[in-house]
């Protein structure tokens, strides 16, 4: 560069990626200088793979919701990336990269919702027969 020379830097308000589903939902800068997984992004978010996918979740209940889902455009058209957590924390090659734009959410899987259903449905349960 020389004296009177002019650097152009390209803003960044299309460079985040969203939250929601379990995850709090929010907006969140991609890093510049290099990409982020799906783990990481949950980090970013200010979740924790850990807590998501570990045992005891007081977020998730008694058994933590394993499916994360990426909506992603692409074309004038949306796609649905679905990621199981379990997996993903021992695999790295099943961490997606997050791209711009990208949604990403923490769902249920229908059997770890009748697990939870179950188990709150004996829990409640139990607390009517200590006032009988």
């Amino acid at each position: 560069l020389s004296d009177g020379d002019v650097v152009y830097i390209e803003g960044r308000k299309r460079d985040v990626f969203y939250t929601g589903g379990l995850l709090e939902g929010g907006r969140f800068p991609l890093p510049r200088d290099y990409e982020i997984d799906v783990l990481e992004a949950i980090a970013l978010a200010g979740g924790s793979p850990d807590s998501v996918a570990g045992a005891g979740s007081i977020r998730t209940g008694i058994v933590p919701a394993t499916k994360l889902v990426i909506l992603r455009r692409s074309n004038c058209r949306q796609c649905a990336i679905e990621v199981d957590i379990r997996c993903a924390q021992g695999n790295p090659s099943e961490r997606v990269i997050v791209q711009p734009g990208d949604l990403i959410t923490l769902e249920y899987r229908p059997k770890e919702i009748f697990v939870n259903t179950i188990v709150s449905v004996l829990q409640f349960g139990g607390i009517f027969n200590v006032f009988r």
